[in-house]
């Protein structure tokens, strides 16, 4: 039976990590385990170290993001494939089979994604779409995806024409719960650590497209995803505009690519705009700070903002062995 690390990247997540490997623990066809702590201060590796003694604890002395976690994790693994997964995730006893059954069906794709549903049972079509496109900029960018969303002409990301319950190629999958092919993820060299979160699936599966692989979605396993796929704060919308904008930066050029900034920025206002004539929702972004901060965005994940932080600094604790009693 092919052999898989899982590998998880936690920051601040103390109660889903351990309810993540709780369910991790308890799922058959899992060979090893292996979990990143981005720096959290609320005591989450401790927590894993304490609990799980089985699970290999990687401490970084900063918060690195999310790509470069994921990377140094992955790094020396011999099994025959990665399922990353979210620390808000949840699998029950046979995902990981299934998922490795699809996998041994479909060898030369290389990179498979799953039906993920929130903790009501309502599925998350965004796990699966297709990649950045001129027409998907310009419905963000005129507003066309929210007052439409769901639609197949304003929202095309969405995809409404498919149920997501039948298997297909797609552009792109969500790093939420995505098996790779170790030797695939070598091959590609991982994420790209350029981007600090958001937007490395996308360039992920773009390359690997480019190298013959094409990622496959299927309609099993179904995992869940406790927190949902939504990102609404100001940070996290922050977060989601700077790894856009890395991926136009990084593999758009010209014309296209200022279009595609340019759609950001527009579709930024529109919901400040908007914002500004109705009382936001709890959690929501607050679009005024997101528009005042356009100049730091748009440049995505640059030089600059890596400047501002220190040197990556990891300590791993082994993950013990099986206890013989």
């Amino acid at each position: 039976m092919a052999t898989v690390t899982v590998v998880i990247v936690s920051y601040n997540t103390r109660e889903l990590t351990l309810r993540c490997l709780h369910s991790v623990r308890a799922a058959a066809g899992v060979t090893e385990v292996v979990v990143l702590d981005n720096a959290s201060g609320d005591g989450s590796a401790d927590a894993i170290d304490d609990t799980f003694p089985e699970v290999e604890v990687i401490r970084s002395a900063n918060n690195v993001g999310f790509g470069r976690a994921v990377n140094e994790a992955a790094r020396g693994r011999t099994t025959d494939f990665l399922l990353l997964l979210n620390p808000d995730a949840s699998l029950t006893a046979g995902d990981v089979t299934e998922f490795l059954a699809v996998a041994a069906a479909n060898p030369s794709n290389g990179l498979y994604g799953c039906q993920i549903r929130d903790a009501e049972g309502h599925l998350d079509p965004t796990t699966a779409r297709p990649l950045p496109a001129l027409g998907s900029s310009f419905c963000y960018g005129t507003g066309l995806s929210t007052v439409g969303r769901g639609r197949r002409w304003f929202d095309p990301d969405a995809m409404a024409e498919w149920d997501r319950s039948s298997r297909r190629t797609v552009g792109m999958l969500s790093g939420a719960a995505l098996l790779v092919q170790r030797s695939v993820w070598e091959s590609l060299g991982g994420f790209d650590d350029r981007y600090f979160v958001y937007g490395e699936d996308a360039d992920l599966c773009l390359r690997a497209r480019a190298a013959g692989f094409e990622p496959l979605y299927s309609p099993t396993p179904v995992i869940t995803h406790i927190e949902g796929a939504s990102s609404t704060s100001t940070n996290q919308q922050l977060l989601l505009l700077r790894g856009k904008a890395t991926y136009f930066q990084l593999h758009w050029t010209g014309a296209r690519r200022a279009f595609a900034l340019g759609c950001l920025q527009s579709g930024v206002l529109v919901r400040r705009l908007v914002a500004a004539l109705r009382p936001s929702e709890d959690g929501a972004a607050d679009w005024k700070s997101v528009w005042a901060a356009r100049a730091q965005w748009r440049q995505g994940f640059d030089d600059a903002f890596w400047a501002t932080r220190p040197e990556p600094s990891f300590r791993r604790r082994p993950a013990s062995p099986p206890s013989s009693t």
